[in-house]
């Protein structure tokens, strides 16, 4: 049970890591888009990435807490 714990702390901090990212990397390509360096597809496609890795960390969340209990 402890590593289970313990490799869901862990796949919990890179999902944070990834999000982050990817956080960065859409206000990079909103720089850029501004600029006119970049198709507004580009701002499109990393908002859902990001969408979609906030939803990975909150399935995790929940996980995490499922196997603390």
């Amino acid at each position: 049970l402890y590593y289970k714990w313990l490799a869901e702390e862990e796949k919990y901090r890179i999902r944070l890591e990834t999000l982050r990212l990817a956080e960065g990397r859409a206000k990079m390509l909103e720089k850029r888009f501004k600029e006119g360096d970049v198709e507004r597809m580009k701002l499109t496609d990393n908002e859902r990435s990001i969408l979609k890795r906030r939803d990975e960390m909150l399935k995790g969340e929940l996980e995490l807490i499922r196997v603390k209990t």
